[in-house]
Parts: structure tokens; C-alpha cells; sequence
């Protein structure tokens, strides 16, 4: 339970009747206003908590994809949603730009989405293949998409980084650990948006 001291208050109960842990099934997607802007110091503590979670790779993996979703949510007006279903599958972190500042929604379109990945190995081609899919799905304009991989991507001519890089509408944009770490010492995602713009 003290793992889950810091994800309790963060997330609105989409559906009332759902119990507030409800087992695998959870019914908490989306986060609450009053969670923007979170400092740094919060950010670093919780990945830190997050790398000491060696013995629960799994649990780690989903407690990442709302500390993705987090970040992502300290964007100004955006809305975050975690675990949505598109036709194509589930989309880790869904981010909505459509009250955003121009800088983002120029950039991103009116929303993007995230794929992440904290796993032994690095990420290989089939898994890039299956999320661009998901991403050409989306029903809005969506300029790029990220795929965040704490362990990297498979590398060479034929490999899941040079897959990454060659995709394109939307363009898929690669995060490493060290990527987010520089999110996590900014306190959020806009440095690293703006500087992988035009890379």
C-alpha cells in the first residue's frame, strides 16, 4: 500500500459506482486540475521510487504510464487521460492540446498520444509497427507521437530506432531514460518537446 501513497489523490473516479481500487480492473483514468503544476523535487522522488522497483517489473510498468501521464499533464491546458482504447488498441497516455498554448498545438496538433516502455530489453520494430498504427487511428490531428523507452530501442539499419525515426503521419518521436530524467529535473515535458521539434 505505501507504494500507492502518491497515486491516490491524483486521479478523478470516471465511473462513481467503481470501487477506489478495484483490483486490476482500474476505473481511474483521468487527472484532476488541481495536480498541475507539481515540482520538480515530486517528479524525481517518484522515478526514483520507480527505479527501485525491480521486483515488481510489471507493477513498475503501469505505475510508469501514470507517471508518464503526470508529466505530461503539467503541459499548460492540457487534459490527460491514461489506459483509453482507441479501434487499434489501448494508448498508454492520451493528451489532449485543444486548449493549449500555440506552441504545443502547432506542435502537436490538437492531441498526442504516448506509448511507454520500462522492460528488460529494448524496444524492438514490431512494437514501434503496432504503436504507429494506433497513432494513424487517432480521430483528430495529431503532428507527432511519442514512444518513451527507458531501456532504448533496438538499433542498426533495420533496427527499432532507425523504424522510429522513418515514420511519419504522424512522426513518431523516441524518449530514453535520459530524455526523461531531463522532464524530471524540469518538472515537466516542454523543454525536451520543443527541442526534439525539428530532430
Amino acid at each position: 500500500m505505501e507504494d500507492q501513497l502518491h497515486w491516490e489523490v491524483i486521479y478523478e473516479i470516471v465511473d462513481p459506482s467503481a470501487d477506489f481500487f478495484p483490483g486490476d480492473d482500474w476505473h481511474l483514468k483521468r487527472y484532476l486540475e488541481s495536480e498541475k503544476n507539481l515540482t520538480s523535487s515530486f517528479f524525481q522522488s517518484e522515478f526514483e521510487r520507480l527505479r527501485n522497483m525491480n521486483d515488481r517489473p510489471q507493477e513498475r510498468g503501469r505505475q510508469f504510464d501514470y507517471f508518464m501521464g503526470l508529466l505530461f499533464h503539467q503541459l499548460e491546458g492540457t487534459k490527460v487521460s491514461v489506459k483509453d482504447s482507441t479501434r487499434t488498441g489501448e494508448v498508454d497516455v492520451y493528451v489532449s492540446a485543444r486548449r493549449s498554448p500555440d506552441w504545443l498545438t502547432g506542435l502537436i496538433g490538437q492531441g498526442t498520444i504516448l506509448e511507454n516502455k520500462w522492460q528488460q530489453n529494448s524496444v524492438q520494430v514490431g512494437e514501434v509497427d503496432n504503436f504507429h498504427t494506433k497513432a494513424q487511428d487517432l480521430a483528430f490531428p495529431c503532428y507527432i507521437a511519442y514512444f518513451v523507452s527507458i531501456n532504448g530501442f533496438s538499433k542498426g539499419g533495420t533496427g527499432a530506432l532507425a523504424k522510429v525515426q522513418a515514420c511519419d503521419d504522424p512522426r513518431l518521436v523516441d524518449f530514453t531514460e535520459d530524455d526523461v530524467i531531463e522532464m524530471v529535473d524540469h518538472g515537466t515535458p516542454k523543454t525536451k518537446l520543443q527541442e526534439r521539434e525539428l530532430v
